[in-house]
């Protein structure tokens, strides 16, 4: 291999830590440096290494050897590096077999597998001895022996866990651990045998194995340089101090930096260990003392706003005229790698060149979210007479996938329009038999085996589309390339599975384990973009970024929750042990995040830290530690700049909807769905109740009849509770009823305690709520409903209500009963001369004890506050809407069949007092109205005052802000109105 480079002027003043590395041993060695082997931490330090290094020259010249320690490592060694999975299904075996844990699945120790294998891995990495180790806690003897080595701290560590694990509170526990304890050496050294045996072995066994077996002759005519490295683990530190002592070494440390090297700073943790144990041969060109870097924090208030304010940024910063070589100084670091997508989205035009260090991971692509909703199908169904039911919610998300949708678009739409309007929570696969390619995914697999085959049919089914499709614009085929990176990823890893899984058909594994996995697998995928690596912008994760150098540095995500964050230990090793022996622990781990941030900003002119100010779930809002410590400690000035989004136009002026006369003569008339002519229509009082609460509610519903979107639930709603109720009470009582189409309220029926007693056994015996609750929620008779637990909840829960309905009607007896559900109406003429119909239908009309009453029902918490009769329609009585719905029931009552009544609401989930309430008007000095015709001069002021502001076209529709109204508006996005309200 050779390489040349045509413009080598960087060779005069190298100032990265790189570019010196190479210009001094260019100067020692000039083309000789071939015969050398760089190893690096990662591989793009190494492919910057080699651009500087053929900076050095104009002419060709062989290239020397450069790879990864991990490379070295595997280059080394006589054993491959064994597949993860395969790791764990060969760890389950001898497990199981050492405690005789036969019974134990799988599925039960997949995560204590994957934290076994860390541990070894661990135990290895730092050639920890396991037998003792793992023997630790039984020898106590021995530790005693031995404390009389350790420092003050370590032996207060072991001095704690051991006290710990005597305590009288960690009796119960301890027996169970230490049996599991015991097994843990049995099983790494069967393991380390087993793998052995395939000429395989796990990373820290490969170099552990490495540094033990390492001599001098296996290096032979070999000579390696080690640039760039901070946190050594102890094989790394030992492989360096071989082949020092060999002759065959040279290191190189990026610790130039005064933070890199100063005691208070967790960065320079390793500094004073690595440069006494591994000096550099050679000293690097100087480069004078850099000034302090420009350093400004961008506060944005949204995690995707920090992509826009990177666009900002690099728009400011690169002119369209500017060659993409220029880009080569300015790096795009990730702490979260969530952050890519949106990033690509935010990239200016100018800039052509873009290359990503890290890749894209597949967890966060569409096809990783396909193999979610399909191993969501399998955890949801549910199996009624034989037959496999799917749950609506991952059916919905397949149907509207975006690899599914555009292949099947009409047919999903149908689809879900048929689900949301039936409400189906549970499908038979026969439902989509219309729609062969959906239906080829609600598949029950036989087996594993049986799984994996379908999945890998589905995904090559996916690919064909894209390659088929013609007339794309540049982006479409791009994006169809990127669609098919994904899914040639994805099946090459179930590929891998169906390869491993016949090797141990005696491991027992449920398909949604198989689903875990194959997730898992998945998740640690990444699609590599392709592009020029020295060319243009650089993006990459912190860890990438080692050893490399840029003028302007841009970094998201710098929350102290997520960079540095708070490292998790799941170790079956406890944190006492670790700090004895030691392993890692979070504090290394903190160590090693504020090397990568000190070394990356050290090098740095420009330094671009953007904050997520929004507090959620994950994230408190808190900007990271290492800003404090830099105003702090180091008094290094951070300039803040926040970054803030305009509220819309409309949540600070509440929309206006000028009354137009076509929209009034909407509101008194309905169209006929089979002419589309107008017929005259009505209003309801839930209209007007509607209208008090927020007229611009009232115009979206009733004038521009804008009807909620349909949704999917498995769960009754309130309005559906009381639908089911009204009609239950209609059906028992239907026998008593006036005969169809008698609107003289002359019948009566009598009721007493043995109808009453009836009704409850009625109720007791039979499947009468069950069926109504069938029909009004799911849409379908009872003898076809596939209930669930909930179900059968919601059906118990309103038979009490019924049953509580009839022992209060117990209390009346003996009543006349009337009728139920009884349409009631009357017209209203305005000062204009407009006529306007109001109609409802009243729940129940009875008479007791002389009381002609008008009775509603009502589910929910009592509305029944308000201040004055002729201001009841106001804006101000928002707590009155069940008041307003019953007088107006009982002034059409009045005006239908010229009798007055009295206005009652029965509080169904109210105790047995509060149950039933009369709607009377009770003011002080003022004597009490009772009945409506004793209220009706006030109510009708107030009904007509509304009917007159309604339709009066100076008035218009305005939203009435509130929490009440707003939280669960159905219009408002629409609207845009926040809560404005106090």
């Amino acid at each position: 291999m050779s390489y040349t480079e045509n413009n080598p002027s960087s060779q005069a003043q190298p100032q990265s830590f790189l570019a010196r590395v190479a210009a001094a041993y260019w100067k020692q060695h000039g083309t000789q440096v071939s015969d050398f082997t760089f190893v690096f931490p990662y591989k793009r330090a190494g492919i910057f290494f080699r651009k500087y290094l053929a900076g050095q020259t104009a002419q060709p010249v062989f290239a020397p050897k450069i790879c990864t320690i991990n490379e070295l490592f595997d280059a080394l060694s006589p054993y491959r590096l064994a597949d993860s999975i395969d790791l764990l299904f060969r760890l389950y075996k001898i497990y199981t077999g050492k405690l005789n844990r036969q019974t134990e699945s799988f599925d039960d120790f997949i995560f204590w597998g994957r934290m076994m294998l860390s541990d070894f891995n661990e135990i290895d990495q730092h050639l920890i001895p396991a037998d003792q180790l793992f023997s630790s806690l039984r020898d106590m003897k021995a530790i005693d022996e031995r404390m009389s080595e350790l420092g003050e701290e370590e032996r207060h560590s072991v001095e704690t866990f051991i006290r710990d694990m005597h305590s009288d509170t960690a009796n119960k526990y301890r027996d169970s651990f230490l049996s599991l304890w015991d097994c843990l050496y049995p099983v790494y050294t069967d393991l380390r045998k087993n793998l052995q045996a395939d000429g395989l072995a796990y990373g820290g066994m490969q170099q552990r194995h490495v540094v033990e077996t390492l001599t001098e002759d296996k290096v032979t005519g070999q000579r390696y340089i080690f640039i760039g490295f901070n946190a050594l683990t102890e094989t790394e530190r030992s492989l360096m101090a071989k082949l020092k002592q060999f002759g065959k070494a040279d290191f190189y440390w990026d610790y130039e930096s005064e933070w890199l090297r100063d005691p208070q700073n967790r960065a320079s943790f390793y500094f004073e260990q690595n440069t006494t144990q591994f000096p550099s041969r050679y000293p690097l060109p100087a480069t004078g003392k850099p000034d302090t870097p420009e350093i400004r924090l961008y506060k944005v208030p949204s995690a995707t706003g920090q992509a826009g304010q990177i666009y900002t940024i690099l728009d400011q910063l690169v002119k369209k005229e500017e060659a993409d070589e220029n880009l080569l100084n300015i790096g795009i670091i990730l702490p979260d790698e969530g952050m890519l997508l949106p990033l690509k989205t935010a990239i200016p035009q100018q800039i052509s060149n873009i290359n990503v260090t890290m890749g894209q991971q597949l967890r966060l692509t569409p096809v990783y979210s396909l193999f979610e909703h399909l191993s969501e199908l399998l955890l949801q169904q549910t199996v009624v007479n034989s037959e496999v039911l799917f749950y609506y919610r991952p059916v919905l998300a397949l149907l509207r996938h975006p690899y599914i949708y555009p292949l099947i678009k009409e047919q999903a739409d149908e689809y879900e329009q048929d689900m949301l309007r039936n409400n189906r929570t549970y499908l038979p696969a026969s439902y989509f038999a219309g729609c062969p390619l959906f239906h080829g995914l609600l598949f029950t697999a036989h087996d594993n085996l049986d799984l994996l085959h379908r999945l890998q049919t589905l995904l090559q089914n996916l690919i064909q589309p894209a390659k088929t499709k013609d007339d794309n614009t540049e982006n479409e085929f791009e994006t169809y390339a990127e669609q098919n990176e994904y899914i040639y990823r994805s099946r090459s890893v179930v590929n891998r599975l169906l390869s491993l899984l016949p090797r141990y058909p005696d491991i027992a594994m449920e398909q949604k384990t198989l689903y875990r996995i194959l997730l898992a697998l998945l998740a640690q995928e990444a699609v590599p973009f392709e592009g020029k690596p020295l060319q243009g912008l650089q993006i990459m994760g912190v860890l990438e970024s080692r050893s490399i150098d840029f003028d302007t540095v841009i970094m998201t995500n710098c929350n102290d929750d997520i960079f540095p964050g708070s490292p998790q230990l799941n170790s079956f090793i406890p944190y006492d042990l670790r700090c004895y022996y030691h392993l890692p622990t979070p504090q290394r781990e903190d160590a090693v995040f504020a090397y990568n941030f000190y070394r990356l900003i050290s090098h740095a002119k420009r330094i671009c830290l953007l904050q997520n100010t929004v507090a959620d779930d994950n994230n408190s809002g808190e900007v990271s530690r290492y800003v404090y410590q830099l105003r702090y400690q180091y008094h290094i000035p951070v300039k803040e700049i926040s970054v803030s989004y305009s509220p819309s136009a409309s949540a600070a002026n509440p929309p206006v909807v000028r009354k137009t006369a076509d929209m009034l003569n909407r509101l008194t008339c309905r169209i006929n769905p089979a002419t589309g002519s107008r017929q005259p229509g009505s209003l309801s009082p839930s209209a007007l109740n509607t209208y008090a609460a927020c007229p611009l509610h009232f115009y979206f519903g009733y004038v521009e009849r804008i009807k909620e979107a349909d949704k999917i639930t498995d769960e009754i709603e309130v309005n559906q509770i009381g639908t089911v109720i009204h009609n239950v009470m209609q059906q028992l009582y239907a026998p008593y009823a006036a005969p169809s189409g008698d609107k003289t309220l002359r019948h009566r029926a009598k009721i007493t305690d043995a109808v009453i007693h009836g009704m409850q056994e009625r109720i007791a015996s039979g499947n009468m709520v069950q069926n109504i609750y069938c029909e009004v929620f799911l849409h379908t008779v009872s003898a076809d409903a596939r209930l669930s637990g909930w179900d059968n909840i919601m059906i118990q829960t309103i038979t009490a209500y019924i049953q509580k309905i009839l022992r209060h009607d117990l209390t009346l007896v003996p009543f006349d009963y009337i009728g139920s559900e009884l349409p009631v109406s009357t017209q209203i003429t305005l000062s204009g001369g407009r006529t306007v119909t109001l109609y409802g239908v009243a729940d129940r009309i009875d008479e007791v004890k002389g009381r002609l009453r008008i009775v509603d029902y009502k589910t929910g918490s009592p509305h029944c506050d308000f201040s004055a009769l002729d201001t009841l329609f106001s804006h101000e009585e928002n707590k009155a809407d069940h008041v307003r719905q019953t007088l107006c029931y009982s002034r059409m009552f009045l005006d239908t069949t010229g009798q007055n009544c009295y206005p009652y609401i029965y509080y169904i989930k109210k105790s047995d007092k509060e149950f039933e309430k009369e709607i009377c008007y009770i003011k002080k000095d003022e004597p009490e109205l009772h009945g409506y015709q004793d209220m009706s001069t006030g109510f009708n002021q107030a009904l007509q005052a509304v009917l007159e502001e309604i339709f009066n076209p100076a008035i218009p529709f305005t939203a009435m802000p509130s929490d009440d109204n707003c939280k669960y508006c159905p219009f408002s996005r629409i609207c845009g109105v926040k809560k404005t309200a106090s």
